[in-house]
């Protein structure tokens, strides 16, 4: 039987320019927070000045959706037993560990919207801090686990707790989209009035009068 992330999977295009269509609710904001719900998940945000961000080198999964990149990082993420406050923890991973996974994994340059791609992970209950204190931080004092789950075992009965596997978060950071157009590239966009290219190359256009004159 195909697995629910199989199908998705199959879902996903080849071409690196065609995406799935999940379009963006309103425009992208500088910052913006993460907005999820009990299902999905989506981020708005944008470069400095309105540039899309730079990958690298080509990611591990098609990295707008957070359901494979919480599968690739769950396979990934190195889980060590650490003390914090006097307590040990087992089968734990700090901030840095975190982020550094889903910069590996996505391929962005830009470790401040990768700390924002790893806390629309958390907001969605993938992961916790150990203590339930707060979101992700990318400090290596801070421990965060998976969520966890009581299992009675088949053939001896016994109740243990062990990691929830069945449930990965969903939606779509947004930043990262690029143009739902088949055919249109950074190099000839397309004609559509909403191409985040095409309002790109606008915002470009409207700051080099600006370099011009203050060159001048």
């Amino acid at each position: 039987m195909i697995s629910y992330l199989d199908r998705v999977v199959m879902l996903i295009p080849t071409s690196p320019t065609v995406l799935l269509p999940i379009i963006p609710s309103g425009p992208p904001l500088a910052n913006a927070p993460v907005h999820a719900n009990s299902s999905s998940s989506t981020i708005a945000a944008t470069g400095p000045g309105g540039a899309k961000p730079k990958r690298s080198a080509a990611s591990i999964v098609y990295p707008t959706m957070l359901l494979l990149v919480a599968d690739a990082f769950r396979q990934r993420v190195p889980r060590t037993d650490h003390v914090k406050d006097g307590m040990k923890y087992r089968n734990v991973f700090n901030g840095p560990e975190a982020v550094d996974r889903i910069t590996h994994i996505i391929k962005m340059t830009d470790r401040n919207l990768v700390l924002l791609f790893t806390r629309a992970l958390d907001v969605q209950k993938f992961f916790h801090e150990v203590t339930y204190d707060h979101r992700l931080r990318d400090s290596i004092v801070e421990l965060y686990e998976f969520r966890m789950i009581w299992e009675r075992g088949v053939s001896t009965g016994a109740v243990a707790e062990v990691e929830e596997e069945s449930r990965l978060p969903s939606g779509v950071f947004t930043l990262l989209v690029d143009c739902y157009g088949p055919t249109c590239s950074r190099d000839q966009l397309c004609y559509s009035i909403v191409c985040p290219w095409h309002l790109e190359q606008q915002e470009i256009d409207c700051y080099r009068p600006l370099c011009l004159q203050e060159a001048s």
